[in-house]
């Protein structure tokens, strides 16, 4: 039976034990510890002793349809007996990192939900219970797209994120031939677009010919030294 909780719990620890679980409402508690068995040091190979122990709470959000999962997870403290050494270092777990407040899973979870477009931040902040800051974090930190060089025809629009008021749109380069996407842009505020296309060397830029945007995006054609763009309104 704990075996299989531990399964669903999708927790890679092999030693970790389940001391209980509490449900309160549609939050589901489970407490969790490393099962206790002698430990040496890494350093000098001498006994280690614990001086005590802090709980952890952590967000997992693998359970759907309202409901929230919160690992109490108890992380012993452990010091080196040998006084010539006296290495110190707690409890380290596979699923949580340092510091974090979520199950290292949470952040694949989050990129799958932004796949679709018309999913806000919000959105996914509320399903995760996590903050949107939380969000637009994992969200930047792990998209990282490699430009693609610019091309002749550049289709550029926006999509709408509603991260926060700076990042309510992100803006999508497009080429029009291919549909690749060559670059997205965290906002269309004119300081960023302005700052990333002087970024690119301007025999790059002189090879786009035809700017495809909306008549709020006019204003890069001057970025480009273009004098006709496609306009849609």
């Amino acid at each position: 039976m704990i075996n299989d909780i531990m399964n669903f719990l999708n927790i890679e620890d092999k030693d970790m034990i389940i001391t209980k679980i509490l449900t309160d409402g549609n939050i589901k508690e489970v407490h969790l510890e490393k099962s206790l068995k002698a430990e040496y040091c890494p350093a000098c190979s001498s006994r280690m002793y614990s001086k005590g122990k802090y709980f952890r709470k952590i967000n997992h959000p693998i359970l759907q349809d309202g409901y929230q999962l919160i690992l109490i997870v108890t992380q012993r403290k452990w010091r080196c007996t040998n006084p010539q050494c006296n290495l110190y270092f707690n409890d380290q777990f596979n699923f949580i990192s340092k510091y974090k407040q979520s199950s290292n899973i949470t952040p694949y979870m989050i990129l799958n939900e932004m796949k679709n477009i018309h999913v806000t931040t919000a959105d996914v902040a509320r399903k995760y219970n996590i903050s949107d800051t939380s969000v637009h974090y994992i969200f930047l930190q792990f998209l990282d797209i490699r430009r693609l060089p610019l091309p002749e025809i550049l289709s550029v629009d926006e999509v709408f994120l509603d991260i926060d008021y700076k990042h309510r749109y992100a803006l999508i380069l497009m080429d029009f031939n291919t549909l690749d996407i060559v670059d997205i842009l965290p906002n269309r505020w004119e300081e960023t677009t302005n700052a990333y296309f002087l970024s690119i060397p301007l025999d790059e830029r002189k090879k786009v010919k035809f700017l495809i945007c909306d008549m709020y995006n006019l204003v890069l054609c001057q970025e480009f030294g273009l004098t006709k763009c496609k306009k849609f309104s």
